[in-house]
This record gives structure tokens, sequence and C-alpha cells, in this order.
């Protein structure tokens, strides 16, 4: 991949090619912009959670555009601090979208129970389509649970 100083300019500059393609900083090791076929800029930060042996990261920052490049920056060395630390912010954003589905999954199972089962008083007998598939509510509400507590 290839090493550029990352400047304003120069992230105006960069080609479109057929596959994604990502420049990286030479100032900021580990610190890059991803350049996709469609023309869209990403920022991106790719690091190791614990030395040399251990797995590959990455985190996403945001599209150039609605991050400017001295964001781009400050966010990259957050997360670079916060590796330092033995904290993990690619999987803690992962872990947060995750608790976030399953409290609106949870939600949305509460109000549809609200609305529907409680006038229909065959409950134990009632179906959803959950996830793709009919199952009966006591389940849904189960495995909805069990998103909660990951």
């Amino acid at each position: 991949m290839p090493r550029t100083k990352l400047t304003k300019s120069a992230i105006d500059a960069l080609p479109i090619l057929l596959k994604d393609v990502v420049y990286w900083d030479a100032n900021c090791p580990g610190f890059g912009v991803k350049v996709t076929p469609t023309g869209r800029k990403v920022f991106v930060v790719l690091y190791r959670t614990a030395g040399a042996g251990s797995r590959l990261r990455k985190y996403t920052i945001g599209t150039y555009g609605r991050v400017t490049l001295n964001q781009a920056r400050v966010t990259a060395q957050k997360v670079f601090a916060a590796k330092l630390d033995g904290r993990d912010l690619a999987a803690e954003k992962k872990d947060s979208r995750r608790r976030m589905v399953a409290d609106q999954v949870d939600d949305l199972l509460e109000a549809f129970i609200a609305q529907h089962v409680f006038q229909n008083r065959s409950a134990p007998k009632f179906h959803v389509c959950f996830a793709g598939s009919y199952v009966r509510l006591g389940e849904a509400e189960a495995f909805t649970r069990s998103l909660s507590v990951m």
C-alpha cells in the first residue's frame, strides 16, 4: 500500500482505482485514507491490540468531508492512546452497536406485545416472525434478552 504525506490537497488529488486502496500517512503509522472505486474516501486506523503476534484491528473514523483531516488525526491519536491503556476501541464500537440493535429489537417486541398480544389471550400459541422465521413469542423474548446481556 502506498505511503504519502496526507494533506487536504493530497487527499483531494488521490486517484480512484478499480479496487479499494489505502493510502497510509507517512507521518503517523497506522493512519490512512481508504479510497473506494466509487470515489468515497474514508479515514481508517489499523493497529494491533497486544503486540506483534496479536490480531490486527481496523477502526473506521469517518468519511472525508464529514470529518476533516485534522479531526481524523486527533481521533487516530485517541485510538492509539486507548490501545496503550489496554482498551480496544474497535471492539467497543462493535459492542455498542450490538447493544443498540438489541435494545431496539427489545423495544419493538415490547410495543408489539403491549399492542397485540394482550388483546389476544391465546399468547402461548401466538407466533411472530422473528429473524426471518416464525417462533413462539416466549422464544423471541428470551432471544432478545440474551442479546441485551452480550
